[in-house]
């Protein structure tokens, strides 16, 4: 532990002399030529006005709610869509492959493009994938299976540039506030994901209800045609959004 930590200390090191900043933003300063700091009233009016923040919000609704709302569903559609449960350890890929794609080929494409398009205009593809899933009728577990894979990999940005994008919108906070107050943007910001997180909990079981009242997960007996085929649907619904 203490020389991962030595390790941890040199890597940090390294980055903080390495890193250039581009844009120098000077602080605010009063009379007795000391730095002026920001009150709440002021970050939550800045924040107000940094988009990249609320892009960032949105994006965390969508992980949170729909993209872990859709792994319960793809565990419930391989046991009662396709009858087969043990099918369930296949998915441990979805983690993995991302992180794997990322990481041999991560560097590279957000040198030439950039963290953001790495990390949105992948979506889009994927996106696409799984709505042509949602029409065509998938007999296969392995293909349906693969097709979430791909879809996953394609949007290994969500996954691993999450919190360095959060850098930036701390970066573009300063720019406009002049004012560098990353811990109330990173709190404001966990707080969001902590109510999505406990909401997430409930959306799977509401949206069910709502397409198959009468579904019991625990009771095979109510496993219908028409409610299988609905969870089915739910799980690439939630993927697509």
């Amino acid at each position: 532990a203490g020389a991962l930590g030595l390790v941890a200390l040199a890597s940090f090191a390294i980055l903080y002399f390495n890193v250039e900043e581009r844009v120098v933003v000077e602080p605010e300063l009063n009379e007795d030529g000391e730095i002026v700091e920001a009150g709440v009233i002021s970050t939550v009016k800045s924040l107000a006005k940094n988009r990249p923040f609320w892009g960032m919000m949105v994006s965390a609704v969508g992980l949170l709610l729909f993209t872990m709302g859709a792994n319960q569903l793809y565990q419930l559609t391989l046991q009662m869509y396709y009858n087969d449960g043990t099918l369930s350890s296949y998915l441990t890929l979805m983690y993995i492959a991302p992180l794997v794609f990322g990481g041999i080929f991560g560097t590279a494409l957000v040198k030439r493009f950039g963290k953001k398009n790495v990390s949105s205009y992948p979506l889009i593809f994927a996106a696409i994938l799984l709505s042509g899933a949602y029409f065509i009728e998938i007999p296969n577990p392995y293909v349906y299976l693969g097709i979430i894979l791909v879809a996953t990999t394609i949007g290994f940005g969500q996954t691993l540039y999450t919190w360095a994008l959060m850098s930036d919108v701390i970066d573009y906070q300063e720019y406009i506030s002049g004012s560098r107050n990353e811990g109330s943007v990173y709190a404001l910001y966990s707080m969001g994901r902590k109510m999505m997180q406990g909401i997430s909990s409930s959306v799977v079981p509401f949206a069910i209800t709502m397409i198959a009242p009468t579904l019991v997960a625990n009771d095979p007996s109510t496993w219908t045609t028409q409610s299988s085929l609905g969870i089915r649907n739910l799980s690439i619904i939630f993927a697509v959004i």
